[in-house]
């Protein structure tokens, strides 16, 4: 399987993969809109909203091949966590209440955990952990504000599944090999499940 990233300058155009086109739009150094396609069909579109101070402060998508309709409300703390709320249905705006929950940060922006409830019961966390080398992701303008994008700015190296038990479920890790600039040319994922390797991916980066 390839993927390929176009671009223009240092802002994101398309991700492309099997059939699948992922197309993003900006205003000024925001991104405002990504549309997905598979082949000619538009799948989804999703739009964000930012605040007066550049954050994200909801994300509205329509999902057209069931006229379904999802937004998302974020809220900063000043303990710089980041809580937010799903909503869900087929009115504009979208009115039933789903998953809530917070997303904590690394000291250098990437996500650290989010734990997630729904009608205020806790129900899943992940957790994850990342090298201080540079994620591929790092300079595309806007990539970074959108709130539950992973590896803004570094790889992950791992990530933690837990249940409603706060048992873990699955876990997976990544190894890396790095160019001389510090910016991954392959990485292995290995996935678990109760302790056992259950799937690996091998990704090779061309720049």
């Amino acid at each position: 399987m390839e993927t390929n990233f176009t671009y223009n300058g240092t802002k994101l155009n398309t991700i492309t993969v099997e059939g699948i086109r992922i197309e993003h739009f900006y205003t000024g150094d925001n991104i405002t809109k990504i549309k997905r396609y598979n082949g000619v069909s538009l799948e989804l579109e999703t739009i964000y909203d930012y605040d007066n101070q550049g954050r994200v402060s909801s994300e509205f998508t329509t999902f057209y091949l069931n006229d379904f309709l999802g937004k998302v409300v974020y809220a900063y703390n000043d303990d710089q966590t980041i809580t937010f709320q799903e909503y869900f249905g087929s009115s504009n705006p979208p009115t039933n209440l789903g998953d809530t929950g917070t997303i904590e940060k690394t000291s250098s922006g990437e996500i650290s955990q989010i734990e997630t409830y729904n009608q205020s019961a806790f129900s899943r966390r992940q957790t994850n952990t990342y090298d201080a080398k540079n994620s591929i992701f790092k300079n595309i303008t806007g990539y970074d504000k959108l709130p539950r994008k992973y590896a803004k700015f570094h790889n992950q190296l791992t990530t933690n599944s837990y249940n409603s038990a706060n048992e873990l479920e699955s876990n997976s890790t990544f190894e890396y090999n790095y160019n001389t600039n510090d910016f991954p040319t392959n990485c292995t994922q290995l996935f678990y499940q109760n302790g056992n390797v259950v799937n690996t991916v091998q990704i090779t980066y061309f720049y």
